[in-house]
């Protein structure tokens, strides 16, 4: 049996080899020759992309204004409900980003109960298609998208994997994915055909298991990947059961979750290459991308109007400010997203790069309003202060779920060095600088489930901030510790 399985594991191997040889030489010409001429707007909005990359702040703002005042018009000659809520077409000529506080919040329960008003006759232009959210902040929403919204799209992602280094179209590239969608289309002889012939390795996350980890890191390993997109998890996972880096491996591309310095540190090191952190969502696309500073994450402001706001939408402008993200996205002309909560929380980070990049940028992407934990007392609690609290622990995997407004019940997949002394000191921690009031259980696990889209949620609210909510809520003290 043991045998058996060495075999097929050195099958696998050689056939990601295999694919590599015949993907090097077949995804450039397709690429070239095929995929160019037939898609020339994706080429035009990547030498957009790549042109406007460097322009100082200013200017970009200038072009959102443009790109934002024709979505406006779209909006109030194609949707019954833009067309109540925006202000009347001539002042829509002189509409500027600071106008865009005017205008309501949409909300994902609009997107759910009223899509067909919004999107209007938008849905019925050519090359119009159906997207869905992972449904990971606990709503799931439907949306259509342009043609001009899936142009803009891939030359977006096509920028973000240059933003990681010397990467085009056609080099290998080894994907760490979740999603059952997604990796639906990449099974079977005609998904198999469709990754070689652009040059894709794809490892379903919900399939991984560290049994078999030895053998995911063959394949991956033969077939020398020069950069890896996949969820923070996983590939830490992998990273954890690396002997020796990667050859040839130019980055590694990071997304969907929390990147933690302790996660990154692992990454880098055991792969031998730089991660770069990506934030987006299937509605909108790339949002913000990390560049090689490695100090924060650009905005993509040609294809997005990023706010973070206050709990009134009123802007926020101070760098560091924490708050909930509002996206207008500039492109897709069949369901307007105009000040779309996303139900993410992020932080403003400064003007100005090393790197030369004129875009503004957000600190760091803090979690999703799903994610936050609400003591008695009212104090908000997301993902990174608990990060921050298993920074350097002997634990492989924490979650902590919030099942009543005072019980918090903690699992953790322990490390070798684990004992009840790090159990005593995290809680003595979460009671101190959390809430006093909190009863913890704590539950030692092999594993811990991943949400129905593949990713993994350091922080679950299972009561929702309305029910924990005091009238006069308190605010922490901030902490450089915590």
């Amino acid at each position: 049996m043991i045998e058996a399985a060495s075999a097929l594991t050195s099958l696998a191997a050689e056939g990601a080899a295999a694919r590599r040889r015949v993907g090097d030489l077949v995804s450039p010409l397709f690429y070239q020759f095929a995929l160019g001429p037939t898609r020339p707007r994706r080429r035009e909005a990547f030498a957009t992309l790549v042109g406007t990359e460097r322009w100082p702040l200013e200017r970009k703002r200038g072009l959102q204004e443009r790109l934002l005042r024709e979505l406006l018009s779209h909006a109030a000659k194609s949707s019954p409900w833009y067309r109540e809520r925006l202000p009347e077409t001539p002042d829509l000529a002189r509409f500027g980003l600071d106008d865009l506080r005017r205008l309501p919040v949409l909300e994902k329960s609009d997107l759910q109960g009223h899509l067909d008003e919004i999107t209007g006759t938008g849905r019925f232009a050519n090359g119009v298609g159906e997207n869905n959210s992972s449904g990971s902040t606990g709503t799931p929403v439907r949306v259509y998208q342009s043609q001009e919204y899936f142009d803009s799209h891939w030359a977006e992602t096509a920028l973000g994997y240059l933003m990681c280094g010397p990467f085009r179209p056609g080099m290998p590239l080894a994907f760490f994915w979740g999603s059952q969608i997604y990796s639906s289309e990449h099974r079977g002889l005609r998904g198999t055909l469709h990754d070689i012939l652009v040059n894709i390795l794809w490892f379903d996350a919900f399939s991984l298991r560290r049994d078999r980890m030895p053998a995911t890191i063959r394949k991956l390993r033969a077939y020398r990947p020069s950069l890896i997109v996949g969820y923070v998890s996983i590939l830490t996972e992998v990273a954890r059961a690396l002997e020796l880096p990667l050859d040839g491996l130019i980055g590694i591309e990071t997304t969907a979750e929390t990147l933690t310095p302790q996660e990154r540190s692992v990454i880098e090191d055991a792969f031998g290459a730089p991660v770069f952190n990506r934030y987006g969502t299937n509605e909108v696309g790339t949002i913000a991308h990390e560049c090689e500073a490695h100090d924060g994450l650009h905005m993509m402001m040609e294809n997005n109007i990023v706010e973070v706001v206050d709990a009134d939408g009123r802007p926020l402008t101070t760098p560091g400010a924490e708050g909930q993200v509002l996206i207008t996205n500039l492109h897709n002309f069949a369901t307007p997203l105009i000040r779309y909560r996303l139900g993410d929380v992020a932080r403003l980070g400064t003007d100005g790069c090393p790197c030369g990049r004129g875009s503004a940028r957000l600190e760091t992407v803090i979690g999703r309003t799903s994610d936050v934990i609400v003591s008695p007392a009212g104090i908000l609690l997301h993902g990174l202060f608990f990060l921050k609290l298993f920074y350097g622990a002997p634990v492989l995997r924490f979650r902590v779920d919030q099942e009543t407004p005072n019980r918090l019940r903690v699992r953790v997949v322990p490390g070798a060095r684990y004992s009840d002394d790090v159990r005593q000191a995290i809680t003595s921690q979460i009671l101190a600088h959390g809430d006093p009031r909190f009863e913890l259980l704590w539950e030692v696990v092999d594993e811990i489930p991943r949400s129905a889209s593949g990713k993994f949620r350091v922080t679950v609210n299972h009561v929702g901030r309305a029910a924990v909510m005091p009238t006069d809520p308190v605010r922490p003290e901030r902490s450089d510790d915590h």
